[in-house]
């Protein structure tokens, strides 16, 4: 009997436990997970022991768990350190492992917004002009002419030195060339002269022809090099802030779990980033961690070329310039590969040879970054006394550097074989070094900055030669600095050392004590006064103070917004040298001609609509001011970069209006642009307003027209209004609470203050 009874007792309650879930209530909780309050609700079910929860969205809160494919997951099967329902605030509190968050990337800096692009017409014609004159009789006149027309995209270049001497006149020509940019894809054509990439396997070459390379200087903010990527993990919510090399460069509000910051920070080498995370109770955790920056990488995916053909220059600056007979091929390639590993090739072809080379560029983790490069030449000939002999020949390269805050450290050794010919050295027929190896050092701290560089150079058949170079400066304080170099050739043990002081007694006057001991034994005195301001003089003078020679130079300067030029005296050994100079620009742009200093960049003329004497700013540092046709030109604008330029709005006549008064533009490539403000002119009614007993209107009365206050009464009751108030009734209202009225005339003929009389009323 009493076993029936238990029997029927376990069914029973077995039966309304069963009941009893079957009918639990769906609930709608807010999420907090590891107290980060999510923002985002999930229906719960509860049950014996736990919850039913709903997968979808719990998948999107927690991808990294590993959920069923049904509609519900029950809490009891996940790894929760615990789960919690709050009645009253009705949230579901999860608490896990930090590893089973989600990750959180941020971007440290975004990246701007590519600017708008400016295109302009222009041309330019920049001169250097140089005369000479030297005891017994000897003089120079020169001339460096470098013409630019742009328009549009395109930019044509032509560069010619004249030379008159010694009643002779000679002509050389440096550089033409055509340029087409593609600032959409950062793409170039150049048709003529051009020089083709170095490669770390190779030299760069001048030639003639037509080269389509990418071009990443027409974007110049944009990294091309691999950023680190910095990751942390919070096991509660934070305020995060990232600091790199002591400077803050982050700040954010992060949740609980990993996260991952894509950084920019603003230096190349080694450097430590710091992470400070408070939480809400104010405890504070600081984490350090080590990074890397090649900025001699390609970023993963990026990708650069150039593909040249032309006739190689022989002989460039000389007077008698001129190409090889048959064209040359070079082509070049670059590859990111990885974010720590670039590839690259290069294939040469001119005439008889053909040769090709492969580079990789390495990053060894926080260890600096590590390149080779392996090189071959095909039917090449070595150069040997009988003359050229058709051979191959080879090359290797091994280079390693390393940058960190202080110090760094560069070396590279190459090998050739003696029958190895790039395309400079056989058209040149020129002996390259056999086996050349070099390292630097160089050190910087409070203490001054140290370096050493050693070199080892061995030509076929020539013993080693090898080169010893160190170097320490100082500046003690803002007043004098210090410089002290050693030069030694071991072989023929010719040395050379040399001490420099400097001394700034102003912001302009600063004195130097150079002297130099060894193969070559020379001592100076120098005196240097510089510029107060951007334009102006300056000046400088040079003594010699050994006694074998007497050595003197006096040296003037004069800059400003036309040209740059210069006066020079020497004195050598008796030998006297007179000489002086003047460099600037003609401009033709907007339908105006300018006589403007050197231009080596781009540039804009600001038109201000015909008002002259407006200053006129570029980043709100004084640059220019408009002419009496309310014109400037505005140099030294940053090409493919934005670059703000504003007016004084103060110098605009009172009845002007500027809805503007800074603009920012991007200049696409060096070239001209026209800027032009909008001024509109209005007609106003300027008033002298008097009171019943010929007293001005006190100071700050308020004028008023249908209820609308529209001014307000300035000194010796004068004011302002629009011309459009003109015969109409306004209100005066005095400090002091009173009123009257003003009946206004129409706009004068001539311009100036017009008296009106307040009514009272």
């Amino acid at each position: 009997m009493i076993r029936r009874f238990l029997v029927a007792g376990f069914w029973l309650m077995f039966n309304s436990a069963v009941n009893a879930e079957d009918t639990a209530p769906l609930l709608y909780l807010n999420v907090v997970i590891n107290d980060w309050h999510t923002g985002q609700t999930l229906l719960v079910k509860p049950q014996a022991g736990g919850f039913m929860l709903e997968t979808a969205p719990l998948r999107t809160l927690l991808p990294a768990l590993n959920l069923p494919a049904s509609d519900w997951t029950d809490s009891r099967q996940l790894p929760l350190q615990q789960i919690e329902y709050q009645v009253s605030t009705q949230q579901l509190h999860l608490r896990l492992a930090e590893s089973w968050l989600p990750q959180t990337r941020l971007q440290q800096r975004p990246p701007a917004p590519t600017p708008e692009l400016t295109y302009g017409e222009a041309l330019i014609l920049n001169y250097d002009l140089v005369a000479e004159y030297q005891t017994p009789r000897q003089q120079m006149l020169g001339a460096n002419l470098d013409l630019n027309l742009n328009y549009q995209q395109s930019h044509f270049r032509h560069q010619q030195v004249v030379l008159r001497q010694q009643q002779q006149t000679e002509l050389v020509r440096l550089d033409t060339s055509l340029s087409i940019q593609d600032h959409q894809q950062l793409r170039s054509l150049q048709l003529g002269d051009f020089i083709t990439p170095a490669s770390s396997g190779g030299r760069a070459y001048r030639l003639a022809g037509v080269q389509w390379r990418r071009n990443y200087s027409l974007q110049p903010d944009l990294i091309t090099y691999p950023l680190p990527e910095l990751n942390h993990s919070l096991a509660v919510p934070s305020n995060t802030d990232l600091f790199i090399q002591g400077m803050k460069t982050f700040s954010a509000d992060l949740p609980p779990g990993p996260f991952v910051i894509a950084s920019q920070p603003m230096l190349n080498g080694a450097g430590v980033a710091t992470f400070v995370s408070t939480d809400v109770f104010g405890r504070t955790q600081q984490v350090e961690q080590p990074f890397y920056v090649a900025d001699s990488l390609l970023a993963k995916g990026l990708t650069d070329y150039a593909l040249s053909l032309g006739w190689p220059r022989l002989s460039y600056g000389q007077m008698q310039s001129h190409y090889a007979s048959k064209p040359a091929l070079v082509a070049a390639y670059r590859y990111g590969q990885q974010a720590d590993r670039t590839l690259g090739f290069t294939f040469e072809h001119f005439e008889q040879l053909k040769g090709f080379s492969l580079e990789i560029q390495q990053q060894l983790g926080l260890a600096g970054v590590l390149g080779a490069a392996v090189s071959q030449s095909f039917t090449g000939q070595s150069f040997t006394d009988q003359g050229f002999a058709d051979e191959n020949g080879a090359q290797w390269r091994l280079n390693y550097s390393y940058l960190a805050p202080g110090w760094q450290v560069n070396a590279s050794h190459l090998q050739r074989d003696s029958n190895f010919f790039d395309l400079a050295s056989y058209y040149g027929a020129q002996l390259l070094a056999k086996r050349q190896s070099q390292i630097g050092l160089s050190f910087h701290s409070q203490f001054g900055s140290a370096a050493l560089y050693l070199l080892e150079q061995q030509y076929a058949q020539q013993p080693k030669k090898r080169y010893l170079n160190l170097s320490y400066s100082l500046a003690g304080d803002r007043h004098w600095s210090g410089f002290l170099t050693l030069n030694y050739q071991t072989e023929q043990r010719a040395w050379n050392l040399a001490l420099s002081v400097s001394y700034q007694f102003d912001q302009q006057l600063r004195g130097s004590v150079y002297a130099s001991q060894g193969d070559n034994d020379f001592q100076y005195l120098s005196l240097h006064q510089s510029r107060s301001e951007v334009h102006g003089w300056s000046f400088a003078a040079q003594q010699s103070l050994t006694t074998a020679a007497n050595n003197s130079q006096l040296y003037g300067n004069y800059r400003n917004h036309v040209s740059d030029s210069y006066l020079s005296f020497s004195n050598q050994a008796g030998n006297n040298r007179w000489s002086g100079g003047s460099r600037g620009s003609l401009v033709a742009t907007a339908g105006e001609w300018f006589i403007t200093e050197p231009v080596s960049q781009a540039f804009a003329v600001v038109d201000t609509q015909g008002h002259a004497g407006i200053d006129i700013y570029n980043s709100y540092r004084y640059v220019a001011t408009t002419n009496e046709r309310g014109k400037a030109l505005v140099p030294h604008l940053l090409a493919n970069l934005p670059n703000q330029i504003s007016i004084d709005p103060l110098q605009l006549p009172l009845d002007s209006q500027i809805s503007n008064f800074q603009q920012q533009v991007t200049p696409a490539g060096v070239t001209g642009i026209h800027l032009q403000f909008d001024i509109n002119q209005q007609r106003t009614l300027l008033l002298k307003i008097y009171m019943p007993g010929g007293a001005y209107a006190p100071l700050g009365s308020q004028l008023f027209a249908g209820g609308q206050h529209i001014s307000s009464v300035g000194w010796d009751g004068e004011v302002m209004l629009a011309a459009t108030y003109a015969n109409s009734t306004l209100k005066l209202t005095l400090p002091d609470g009173q009123h009257c009225a003003l009946q206004l005339p129409a706009p004068p003929v001539e311009r100036g203050f017009v008296p009106v009389q307040c009514i009272a009323k």
